[in-house]
């Protein structure tokens, strides 16, 4: 004779984790994990990794330099108490392939998962791995406008030089695009204003050196650009597109 029998056992969830997603003005993600230790006793965290999606590569800022070696931020003893929670930082850069080709990156995107691996207190090894963590990417309208290179001190009234990158983000439009420049209170822009820019297709870029000075000392905004479609009449303002720091010619010999 038999019989079946069924107990019920109460599993506890031992980590509570939680994701943050920052967007850089490049095409770069800082993912922000919080790992909170939920368990009534202390556990040792053996890895905490970030296994990025196909499109991405993954740099991992949980370290500094010290005298050569590397040191993790969170000390020799990387052990979680009860209800304490840690967080972890990651930067994701598309790669090149997929950076190149602009619609790829709208819309909602596969970052990629993280896996972590601890020990209780008795040497129980635990394993936990997310599923696929998505994010939204930011919506850039028809023409995106970035900056590629750009000094973070200059000389006051002393010409400086910035790389711009514009991207056609339409899949199937192509752009005849005219830049103007606007002078603002404190950015005098350098060049001939209304200049042809010629046609950018589908999924292109081009990159543009342009000249600028500043007129006032300071931390100043970076502003007044505009660029006209010619074809739909339509007009794209780009204003506070950085800040430079603008010191005399006197503070820069100094320092």
């Amino acid at each position: 004779m038999y019989f079946r029998k069924f107990f019920k056992f109460q599993v506890l969830k031992p980590l509570d984790v939680k994701t943050k997603f920052y967007n850089a003005e490049t095409d770069e993600v800082f993912l922000e994990a919080q790992i909170q230790n939920i368990t009534t006793s202390p556990m040792f965290m053996e890895k905490v990794s970030l296994e990025p999606s196909i499109m991405y590569n993954v740099a991992e800022l949980n370290s500094v330099n010290q005298a050569g070696e590397c040191v993790t931020t969170f000390g020799s003893r990387t052990y979680l108490q009860p209800m304490d929670t840690r967080q972890y930082l990651y930067c994701l850069k598309p790669k090149k392939e997929f950076a190149e080709k602009a619609g790829i990156i709208k819309g909602v995107t596969v970052i990629g998962k993280l896996d972590i691996v601890w020990k209780t207190n008795l040497g129980e090894r635990g394993r936990l791995q997310t599923s696929q963590l998505q994010r939204m990417a930011p919506g850039y309208g028809d023409v995106r406008l970035s900056l590629e290179a750009i000094p973070d001190t200059v000389i006051l009234e002393e010409p400086f030089h910035i790389t711009c990158k514009i991207t056609n983000c339409s899949s199937e439009r192509t752009m005849d695009l005219v830049l103007e420049m606007c002078n603002t209170n404190s950015i005098h822009w350098c060049g001939i204003s209304g200049r042809q820019l010629g046609k950018l297709h589908p999924s292109s870029s081009l990159c543009l050196a342009l000249t600028l000075l500043s007129s006032v000392q300071g931390l100043q905004s970076v502003s007044g650009l505009r660029l006209t479609d010619t074809f739909l009449k339509r007009t794209y303002e780009y204003d506070d597109i950085a800040q430079v720091c603008v010191v005399s010619s006197a503070t820069k010999v100094e320092s």
